[in-house]
């Protein structure tokens, strides 16, 4: 057991000091940097367990900076790894993400915790879609359905032409080769097709067996094809479908939105470093030039008003869902559900050689193991599982919304454009009339 840090240090304190800095949920502080006090978070209880274990005393010194660790050019380091290497602080109090860098100036425990860099954006909201009433079909399903159409019109003017031509002959009836019985025939033809296709009543009954055995067909096939879209549409219009704004890092590249990202962090100066010609290369291009990246809070204002996209460690990103959901009783923000940077690993940090990380890592390994960490992880972001779950199951939009008006905006608009097209064939109709009247007139006078 550790019972004095005197034995590992040349410090007149008996406990050890932990050099602390917010990192959501594990350690959060008040607003106020000058007047910060530690306010909760998970790794309060990781070390009341740790120290009840193993048989220490501990106290917080707060990083000022509030950063993890960033090397300047002179050697020197900044943050928790800063304060441990001046020897202001025996380890950091949280669990901080695991570099190339960081590995090189200090030593870090087995990792506490696994986490990803991802990205949170306003959540997006049922809206009505004007062009929702084609979406039931794709563009090969429509490309066929036509086709049908195409295909019944003209096999039963095949048909009734080649019966007609037959009749005639054998009735010697041919007068003329000019014959008006084509456009008849044509017109009946796309009546009964298209008639039967929008179930609307036809003039004429059908007649001829071979018409009729192909009109038989074309009903079965036109009912099939009504009736599902009918069913996809209702469903489209009942259930809650919402078009994400991205779903990995190539979808976020290619949507071109703004991004937000904490200045000289992992994301920022792997996308930085990165070739120009991949994605997290072309990420850089999207980057913000905030006032302050270190306000968290006005960024988050920012993503409300959809002003750009907010990006941080998962379980950063987690607990600011988990804020929001408890303040306002709703999912408002929606967190990507695949990582840009994967498996960052969180581990304690010690000066290089320190006897500390033997006496805590095996600890930290059966802790792990038994899942306490994971376990106080999950109790302090418990309302973001809600919010994490697939949006059309989650609270906020597993309620049905009420069909509008604009949902029939597209409708609409291929109905007034149908009655335009009548109206306009009604007056040339007309005026073709009377223009063949006074000819006929003239003719006749």
């Amino acid at each position: 057991m550790i019972r004095s840090t005197k034995n590992y240090f040349n410090s007149s304190s008996d406990c050890l000091v932990l050099s602390a800095i917010p990192y959501m949920p594990f350690l959060m502080l008040s607003d106020d940097p000058k007047t910060a006090k530690i306010t909760g978070g998970t790794m309060l209880e990781v070390f009341k367990l740790l120290s009840q274990y193993m048989g220490f005393c501990y106290r917080y010194e707060i990083s000022t900076d509030y950063a993890g660790g960033l090397e300047l050019p002179n050697g020197s380091w900044t943050g928790v790894i800063g304060k441990i290497l001046t020897g202001q602080a025996d380890m950091a109090a949280v669990a901080l993400a695991v570099t190339a860098p960081r590995a090189k100036a200090v030593d870090f425990s087995e990792f506490l915790y696994d986490d990803e860099w991802t990205a949170t954006y306003a959540r997006p909201s049922l809206e009505a879609d004007i062009a929702g009433f084609i979406k039931p079909y794709d563009l090969s399903m429509w490309l066929i359905t036509m086709a049908s159409l195409v295909v019944s019109v003209g096999a039963m003017f095949f048909v009734r032409t080649t019966y007609s031509r037959i009749q005639q002959y054998w009735q010697n009836e041919i007068h003329d080769e000019k014959s008006t019985a084509g456009p008849s025939i044509i017109n009946e033809s796309c009546i009964w097709t298209l008639g039967t296709f929008l179930s609307q009543s036809v003039p004429r009954q059908v007649n001829g067996l071979s018409v009729r055995l192909i009109t038989c067909f074309w009903i079965l096939a036109a009912f099939i094809i009504t009736n599902v879209y009918r069913c996809n549409l209702k469903a489209m219009l009942i259930l809650p479908k919402v078009t994400l704004p991205f779903t990995n890092l190539d979808e976020l590249v290619e949507s071109g939105l703004p991004v937000w990202v904490p200045v000289y962090s992992v994301l920022h100066l792997g996308a930085k470093n990165a070739p120009r010609n991949t994605s997290l290369g072309r990420l850089y291009n999207q980057f913000v030039k905030p006032d302050d990246f270190v306000d968290v809070a006005k960024a988050l204002r920012g993503v409300h008003a959809k002003q750009f996209v907010i990006t941080g460690p998962r379980t950063v990103m987690e607990q600011v869902t988990d804020q929001y959901f408890s303040k306002l009783g709703y999912c408002s923000l929606y967190v990507m559900p695949g990582g840009m940077l994967k498996q960052t690993l969180l581990s304690l940090f010690f000066r290089k050689g320190s006897p500390l990380k033997a006496k805590f890592d095996p600890v930290i390994m059966r802790l792990k193991e038994t899942g306490i960490f994971q376990n106080f992880y999950k109790k302090a972001v418990a309302n973001a599982t809600e919010c994490l779950k697939p949006i059309a199951l989650s609270p906020g939009s597993s309620t049905l919304r009420p069909i509008g008006l604009e949902d029939f905006y597209g409708v609409f608009m291929i109905y007034g454009g149908g009655i335009f097209i009548a109206l306009l064939t009604f007056i040339i109709e007309i005026f073709t009339a009377r223009n063949s009247k006074g000819k006929l007139s003239e003719i006749s006078g």
